[in-house]
């Protein structure tokens, strides 16, 4: 193991007399230069503020200078796999925001020219790569401007020993940032780039040469370091590393992660299961095979960061999450195009098909459809059933309330699976793929990804149902409506943690009791969830739809977000069903904690409380669910409404059992009438029933 004073064998220097004024050229910047005048901009390693990026391997110059044309691209690490043919790995960065540089990289120098390249643009080396070619040394290099908030007293060095490297360190009062190791004519030689440790520059380091990977864990654990630059290498058979490391404390901590012995296809998952990208890569070769270490850093935002730690990232199983504003961004994101097996959770799609279908007059809610109650464990059994006995609507109540399989395929059965498989191809949704019997789980799995279950909840809240289906559609769902008090019939447990949410946020912001239950009452949420145990792996998600009250301008606004995430293929149930139990309304938390702040009961006049007619479990619309929340009110004696006077249905000044009949008859008896409000609840149109009445115009609840 090295230590950061080795005592290493001494080799001589590579450095010619010719080369050494150039040396002492550059060394001179360590007096000449002024980065403590500005405010110094993070390197590349250590900026993880989201952007755009690649990486490629075995890739020609012209292919790198096309990518970087066509894309807006700045290259932050590159390697040089072969001389001849000149082939490089490399990551790169979009050049924008707070990666915007004026930045230079050029090829196959000698040193004389990178010396001359450095003076005419004024640039410092972030990358230096030495390379053999027919046993003279070429450099491939990375610049930046050396000026602004960029600027660094800096010194660059080829051809040295671990000992020389260490003795300049010294005289220069620097620290390492950059190290490769090289082989010209079959020596093994060193090239390093150092920034004077002072002013802004200033930090805790380390540098550790051959060590093992062990070695390097016990030191990061130790220190509480991060890598932040890493040469791989092997001496006498062996696999050794050299890192240079700073301390991950504090304001300077960040989340990053080092692999090694990964092809291409494993850095690429990780990289998306970390929500990272490649900030140094090395290529090897192991038995023919090409092989990467590498260093990625977080490329994603505080909220995914925070929703991906407490899913545990990759640590049992895949994992992702999604959450998007309706018609605005996405708000944070981890595997969106990830295909999972979504277990219960895709049978949205099976719900929104048939109430497109109900829409187009080619269903009706009130037909009735074959049930079969039989199941095998989960999974539906399916004996002659010839009567049909079961409506549609009860059907998809039972679906999306109990996520009841048998119901769930006697919808699917009534469409037809490759009619739901094209229409989600006509959502977008065009990973989406229903391949078995839902509870059955295989032999294929089923398909479906978080960016497109998201549409699916987006295209309904954008309009692709009329209201009034549209409010059927989450009236039949699991959700706020299905379990306000006890919770009996929410499917996930997601509305119970978002009230807990909902209290810690209103008293951490001084919300008051009245205020935070009038925000309760004006949220609208529906989801669902499911998951299976296939081969002994666990696979769990949820999907969903919230709006949030606030108020805009004196006026009142909705804010109207999909979420999602998944776990994918876990082996610890356990893990999984607490996980589970944490993000099914931890998802929401700044969201709900920014409209709590943007919220007022008295704006818009008593728009937040007003109701319709007949939506006894205030969840907008008015269909057999009201009906038994009444019932439930009535018999079960531990429940009451939100606003008893939306639930008195027949307008004879109570609410009991007579409501309850009432909005029976007014869904399934040919067209009986409920009472409309009066012209200051309803517009003043008398005629108006509580199906079209405007929420907005409807006379508050007391």
């Amino acid at each position: 193991m090295r230590t950061k004073n080795p005592r290493l064998p001494t080799f001589s220097a590579f450095c010619g007399a010719t080369l050494c004024p150039c040396r002492r050229a550059i060394l001179a910047l360590f007096f000449l230069g002024t980065s403590s005048l500005y405010a110094v901009a993070p390197e590349d390693r250590n900026e993880t503020t989201p952007t755009g990026w690649y990486w490629y391997h075995g890739a020609s110059a012209s292919f790198i200078t096309q990518q970087i044309v066509e894309k807006g691209l700045r290259i932050v690490d590159l390697e040089v796999e072969s001389g001849s043919p000149l082939r490089f790995t490399v990551a790169f960065a979009r050049n924008t925001g707070v990666y915007a540089k004026s930045w230079w990289w050029y090829y196959g120098l000698t040193a004389q020219q990178v010396a001359e390249r450095i003076e005419a643009h004024g640039g410092r080396i972030i990358d230096l790569n030495p390379y053999d070619v027919g046993g003279s040394t070429r450099f491939a290099i990375v610049m930046v401007s050396n000026t602004g908030t960029d600027a660094k007293s800096w010194a660059w060095y080829y051809g040295m020993t671990p000992q020389s490297i260490w003795d300049r360190h010294q005289e220069n009062g620097a620290r390492l940032v950059d190290l490769d190791r090289y082989e010209v004519g079959g020596s093994v030689r060193w090239s390093c780039v150092m920034v004077r440790n002072s002013g802004s520059d200033a930090s805790g380091w380390w540098w550790y040469h051959g060590i093992t990977a062990a070695q390097v864990t016990e030191h990061l654990e130790s220190k509480n370091a991060r890598i932040v630059d890493l040469e791989r290498y092997v001496v006498n058979g062996q696999q050794r590393f050299s890192v240079i490391l700073l301390p991950n404390t504090g304001a300077t901590a960040i989340r990053w992660w080092w692999y090694y012995g990964v092809s291409a296809s494993q850095l690429l998952n990780l990289n998306s299961q970390n929500g990272a990208r490649v900030v140094d890569v090395e290529p090897y070769t192991v038995n023919g095979s090409k092989r990467f270490a590498a260093l990625i850093v977080s490329n994603a935002n505080a909220v995914t960061e925070r929703l991906a730690e407490l899913l545990g990232y990759g640590s049992d199983g895949a994992t992702g999450l999604y959450l998007k504003r309706v018609d605005g961004p996405v708000l944070a994101s981890l595997q969106p195009d990830f295909v999972f097996e979504p277990a219960s959770t895709i049978k949205a799609l099976a719900h929104l098909y048939a109430m497109v279908e109900v829409q187009e007059n080619d269903a009706t809610l009130g037909e009735l459809i074959n049930y079969c109650s039989t199941m095998n464990g989960s999974c539906p059994v399916n004996p002659p059933c010839d009567q049909a006995d079961r409506s549609l609507q009860w059907l998809l109540q039972q679906m999306m309330w109990f996520s009841d399989n048998p119901a769930t395929d006697s919808v699917i059965r009534r469409f037809g699976r490759a009619a739901l498989n094209d229409f989600a191809d006509d959502l977008g949704m065009s990973a989406t793929q229903i391949n078995h019997t839902l509870g059955c789980g295989g032999p294929l799995l089923n398909e479906l990804t978080l960016r497109d279950i998201g549409r699916l909840y987006e295209e309904v809240a954008s309009g692709i149902l009329q209201e009034d289906l549209r409010n059927t559609f989450y009236a039949l769902m699991s959700g706020k409506h299905s379990s306000y008090a006890d919770g009996t019939v929410d499917f996930t447990g997601a509305w119970g943690s978002i009230v807990q949410i909902i209290d810690q946020e209103a008293a951490a912001l001084g919300v008051s009791s009245a205020e935070r239950d009038a925000f309760k009452r004006q949220i609208r949420f529906a989801n669902k969830a499911g998951g299976y145990g296939i081969g002994g792996l666990s696979y769990v998600s949820q999907a969903g739809w919230i709006s949030l009250p606030v108020c805009q301008n004196g006026r009142a606004a909705a804010r109207e977000y999909v979420f999602s995430f998944f776990m994918h293929g876990a082996r610890d149930q356990t893990y999984v069903d607490s996980r589970f139990r944490t993000l099914r309304g931890e998802i929401l938390r700044e969201q709900i904690r920014d409209a709590l702040g943007d919220f007022t009961s008295s704006c818009g006049e008593g728009a937040h409380e007003s109701f319709r007619r007949g939506d006894a479990n205030q969840d907008g619309g008015v269909d057999i669910s009201d009906s038994v929340e009444i019932l439930r009110v009535l018999f079960r004696g531990s429940r009451r409404l939100l606003c008893e006077d939306a639930a008195d249905l027949n307008d004879d000044g109570r609410m009991d059992i007579s409501d309850a009949v009432a909005g029976l008859n007014f869904l399934f008896g040919g067209g009986t009438h409920i009472p409309s409000p009066g012209p200051d609840r309803c517009g003043g149109d008398p005629t108006m029933d509580a199906l079209s009445c405007s929420t907005s115009s409807a006379l508050p609840c007391h």
